[in-house]
């Protein structure tokens, strides 16, 4: 019925039957969710092609908005079923890790971040998954990206420097000078949004103690109001500056995980001598690229080049 509609308003009927199969497939996903998790992604893009080029079609057709107002009533019985989706995921991926199917529940995370769920949650379920099945590299890589959005998050910083004791090379890092590493501490106490929320706070008990220094009658409020004021603004620019390192932190692509079992690190590209070799799951900082090779810094100093096939940008 629907496709009979459809092109005795003009549409072809090749995409008449493209939308009748959509409506078909999504609601075989959305009865049953796990033999259709795989092909939501294609299905979310079929859908957005399909009524496009419906859309397009029926412009200017005499019937053409009654078969147009049929579709787009069908439409959000399409979409429940894509709705669903990343909560089908996630449980299946929950369930999973609670009977002990590794590999299972590592697929359902990876599907949800393909999915465009990039969530802090979700890699630090992933990165479990992957210690749990013995894959160190990609359980760091998954602990490294949590820490990327949520500096905060004590359990993946714990996880992290435990699955990172299990790789082979042993990197000391140059030290860092005293104070900056007392306010990298303090700053990842807290999320990004955290210190932002606080510097507004601050900032509104500026604004309180400056009208308090204003318009107070005795001299010992004014008084008062001057000094929390200048308090009150120097702790907002340092909850707004923690704020903005996170978020700058956050933002750069940096750093990589060596993702394979050795790797031989080099003077030059290409044609370079051998400097020295890495192993999986170290973590290197990138400075350059030409090419296929990244030019690359370790936490010690020493730098080289390294194939960019043999790391993954956190």
């Amino acid at each position: 019925m629907i496709a009979s509609r459809l092109t005795a308003s003009g549409v072809p009927a090749d995409l008449a039957s493209r939308f009748n199969a959509l409506l078909d497939a999504c609601e075989f996903a959305r009865y049953s969710p796990e033999g259709g998790d795989s092909a939501m992604g294609g299905h979310y893009d079929e859908a957005v092609s399909v009524i496009s080029s419906i859309d397009s079609t029926m412009k200017g057709h005499k019937g053409g908005g009654a078969a147009l107002a049929l579709v787009l009533l069908l439409l959000p019985g399409m979409m429940q079923a894509q709705t669903s989706y990343p909560d089908s995921l996630w449980q299946r991926g929950v369930n999973a890790y609670e009977n002990g199917q590794w590999e299972t529940a590592s697929s359902a995370f990876e599907a949800l971040l393909s999915a465009g769920i990039q969530s802090p949650e979700v890699q630090y379920n992933l990165g479990n998954a992957y210690y749990k099945q013995g894959d160190i590299p990609r359980a760091i890589l998954a602990y490294e990206r949590v820490l990327k959005a949520d500096p905060s998050s004590a359990d993946a910083r714990f996880n992290l420097e435990f699955v990172s004791s299990l790789t082979q090379d042993r990197i000391d890092a140059v030290p860092e000078f005293i104070f900056k590493a007392w306010m990298r501490k303090v700053c990842y106490l807290l999320s990004s949004n955290a210190w932002a929320v606080i510097a507004l706070v601050l900032f509104a008990a500026f604004l309180t103690l400056l009208l308090t220094f204003l318009l107070a009658p005795r001299q010992r409020e004014r008084k008062a109001g001057f000094f929390g004021a200048i308090v009150a603004v120097l702790l907002c620019a340092a909850a707004l500056t923690f704020s903005l390192w996170q978020k700058d932190e956050g933002t750069r692509a940096d750093a990589a995980i060596v993702m394979v079992p050795v790797s031989a690190v080099k003077s030059a590209p290409a044609g370079g001598t051998d400097l020295f070799v890495l192993h999986e799951g170290t973590k290197v900082r990138l400075l350059d690229d030409v090419g296929s090779w990244k030019n690359i810094s370790l936490a010690d100093g020493r730098q080289g080049w390294i194939r960019s096939s043999d790391i993954e940008v956190i």
